[in-house]
């Protein structure tokens, strides 16, 4: 038995420096065309955010009645109750959900993008629970960097129309 294994050892050494920088290689790039999918195709049309929810009681008014109307045309929704995985997967929206949403707490999300095409992400998920617990910190500094957000986007874009 360890003779098979000494044998096969150096065959996995090598797999193994040949796999890891071709995956992370890989990730690197999706990474890279989703940043410049979203500088081209969202930017141009004012979409700024990405929110991911259901219609979980916990939050779906939340969502629905503050967010989405506080956000306005400079949203993509992504209403994992109706819409589910039927949503197409050439689907900005969707992609850039499936990028940064799957990992953990995946809804609900709130994603920005950022100038560069990047993003950044609030996760509501474990605030909700926490709330719900009575500990009521996690929700209202969730809620105190969205508003964050909002506030400096319309600053930004005020900003800017009036320099047009």
């Amino acid at each position: 038995m360890f003779a098979i294994l000494a044998l096969i050892s150096p065959i996995l050494i090598v797999l193994l420096l040949v796999f890891i920088p071709v995956g992370a290689c890989g990730v690197l790039l999706v990474r890279l065309r989703l940043r410049w999918l979203i500088a081209t195709q969202w930017r141009s049309k004012g979409i700024r955010y990405l929110v991911a929810y259901s219609d979980n009681e916990q939050w779906k008014d939340y969502f629905e009645r503050e967010v989405l109307p506080a956000l306005g045309s400079s949203v993509c929704t992504i209403n994992l109750s109706q819409e589910g995985g039927g949503k197409r997967r050439a689907d900005l929206g969707w992609r850039l959900y499936r990028h940064v949403g799957v990992r953990r707490d995946r809804y609900p999300v709130v994603c920005r993008v950022t100038r560069r095409g990047g993003w950044e992400v609030i996760r509501f998920y474990q605030a909700f629970l926490a709330a719900r617990k009575g500990r009521s910190v996690p929700l209202e500094r969730a809620k105190a960097v969205l508003a964050s957000w909002i506030r400096s986007d319309t600053l930004l874009s005020k900003a800017q129309n009036t320099s047009s």
